[in-house]
């Protein structure tokens, strides 16, 4: 999930600084200002200009997401693998203790089996609250929508270009932008909107728990 220019203060902090810091660097890139559409020669590198940043805003998008997807693909893997290794040892761990073998050993008491499980829940958790197979899911389909929508202002632009006309390679630009940013926010806000039903789940959860009986 990427730079929105308000967020909600509920929100991890290593998340909202991250963001920060990639808006920041967007921003860096600036728009081209002072371009010449005088003579043919300035049109021609007035466009350059304008395709070039047009890519280098794109990939930097890319870019985020491409080192987020690693990262969260590990953890979702990391959570995953964890809870099923857990429940699978709450399952064996009552068995073996039945074994004459291990009957005396401690740490096959059919009580381990309830520490298993609830390690196993605590991971599942975990891995809810925090996102990482769905924000896995999530970066993965918006970089590839990304890619393709840049593979797409590619072709267009080449193919366009012996139209030899400044109005349409200025329209293909400023819908790319456009197109471009939609897709980082749609996915912002699919993050927003998660992670505030995870946090209204632990907080009602939370408030629930000391009534029960």
């Amino acid at each position: 999930m990427l730079p929105m220019a308000k967020e909600n203060n509920a929100r991890p902090l290593a998340t909202g600084y991250a963001r920060k810091l990639f808006l920041k660097t967007i921003n860096s890139m600036g728009f081209p200002e002072d371009l010449q559409w005088t003579t043919e020669e300035q049109s021609a590198q007035a466009l350059s200009q304008l395709f070039h940043y047009a890519n280098r805003r794109c990939d930097g998008f890319r870019e985020w997401y491409l080192k987020r997807i690693a990262v969260k693909k590990r953890a979702a893997l990391s959570t995953r693998l964890g809870a099923i290794m857990s429940t699978t040892m709450a399952g064996i761990i009552p068995m073996l203790s039945t074994l004459p073998m291990f009957a005396q050993s401690e740490w096959l008491h059919a009580a381990w089996s309830s520490v298993a499980l609830a390690v196993a829940a605590l991971l599942v958790a975990l891995d809810k609250f925090a996102g990482y197979t769905s924000g896995w899911i999530r970066y993965t389909l918006t970089e590839q929508k990304l890619r393709q929508r840049q593979q797409q202002f590619c072709f267009d632009w080449q193919r366009i270009k012996v139209l030899n006309t400044t109005d349409k390679p200025l329209e293909e630009v400023h819908q790319f932008l456009t197109d471009t940013q939609s897709l980082v926010h749609e996915e912002t806000q699919q993050w927003a909107k998660e992670f505030q039903q995870h946090l209204s789940q632990w907080e009602k959860s939370g408030m629930a728990s000391p009534t029960r009986k």
